[in-house]
Formats: C-alpha cells, structure tokens, sequence
C-alpha cells in the first residue's frame, strides 16, 4: 500500500472520530507485531475513547484488508496531545481548518456565480437604440 493510500485511510479515520488528529505511528518504542499498521488517535480523553472505538468499527474491516492485517489504535489523551506531540497536533488541526477555509471560498465562488446569473447583474447596461428613454430611474406609479 503506498503513502498516500495510508495517509487517505487516516483522513477517512480522523473525519469518522469528530475530526480528531490521526497518523499512522512513528517512532514507537518497542518492536512488536502489526507496528506498521499502528494508528494514532490525539485528543481523546478516556470517557470517549469507547465511542471512538465504536465509530471506527465501521472501517475496521476496510482498514484491515487495505492494510494487510489488525489495526492497533493507540489513543492518546488532550493533555498528553498538548504536552508530547503539540507539534503535530498544531499542524493537523491547522491544515483542517485550511481545507475548511478554502471549500467555504470554492462554495461561496461558485454561489456567487450562481447568483448572479440568476439576478442577471453580471450582464453590462446597454442604451436603447430605437426609442430613448426618460432618463428618469424613479420606478413609474399609478395613477390614484
């Protein structure tokens, strides 16, 4: 499975657990069965790391045979997420909100555009060339 396949499974896990910061683990002490397919999981305090676990049910199955065998997660809590791996964390969160910034200005553009096709303000004015005008811009009133 290639680096970009892992890191789309991550996204997929990390968008299942509420946003969470997930990667698939570096640097873990000690050697044991099924490191490389160790995954992550930052700012998850232990009252919600049964909900998690219960949320990323529904991908095991997919994430174990994408990944060629068990998924170990590794939860890490709020203050151990700040304290040890602030960096990390920083960065993921960061670079959500970034994706969220620039899908927000994609749809507002396209909305934009949808609008003003609709209201026909992207079309210039143009003078009449047979009868003028009055000039006027006042909107015209009936008569009592």
């Amino acid at each position: 499975m290639s680096i970009i396949d892992r890191d789309a499974l991550a996204l997929r896990v990390s968008e299942t657990l509420s946003g969470r910061p997930v990667r698939w683990a570096k640097n873990v002490v000690g050697d044991y069965d099924g490191r490389d397919r160790t995954l992550e999981v930052f700012n998850a305090d232990p009252r919600e790391q049964r909900e998690l676990l219960r949320k990323f049910r529904l991908l095991r199955k997919e994430m174990e045979t994408a990944v060629g065998g068990p998924v170990i997660v590794i939860f890490h809590t709020r203050e151990e997420s700040a304290r040890l791996y602030s960096d990390f964390v920083t960065k993921a969160l960061a670079d959500e909100v970034t994706g969220d910034v620039v899908q927000a200005q994609r749809t507002f553009a396209s909305l934009v555009s949808v609008l003003q096709a609709a209201l026909g303000i992207d079309r210039p004015l143009h003078t009449r060339a047979t009868v003028p005008g009055t000039g006027s811009t006042a909107l015209p009133r009936r008569a009592a």
